[in-house]
């Protein structure tokens, strides 16, 4: 399950996510981000909280984060995990967006911190 919070400033904002994080999810989280108002031109993206990342999140994360600069004309900043811990990358189920249970044998540098930031929850 994913969970998301934002919290924004003047200029500024926050998105703190964590759990399993899939491509709905994903754009679900950015489409927040999108929503901000045009004066808000500095977007950090805390994804330490992470446990789970479905495949394409990492080379979409990496687009739109960049995307999201320009357009803005600002900076964007990515909080990954401390060394040596990681997530896990999985597949989708078929026709579904849920995170399969079977895990790949690789991992991402999006490690697992414990951290109680789970305060909004996506549906």
């Amino acid at each position: 399950m994913l969970y998301f919070e934002i919290e924004s400033t003047d200029r500024s904002a926050t998105a703190y996510v964590s759990g399993g994080l899939s491509m709905a999810g994903f754009w679900q989280v950015m489409h927040e981000c999108e929503s901000l108002p045009p004066r808000v031109r500095s977007l950090r993206m805390d994804l330490r909280g992470v446990r789970l990342v479905q495949t394409q999140v990492p080379g979409a994360l990496k687009e739109s984060l960049q995307g999201w600069r320009e357009r803005r004309q600002g900076y964007t900043r990515l909080d990954l995990p401390a060394a040596g811990l990681s997530c896990r990358i999985v597949s989708v189920e078929p026709d579904t967006d849920r995170l399969a249970a079977r895990h790949r044998d690789n991992s991402v540098a999006i490690p697992y911190t414990n951290r109680d930031l789970i305060r909004s929850s996506s549906r």
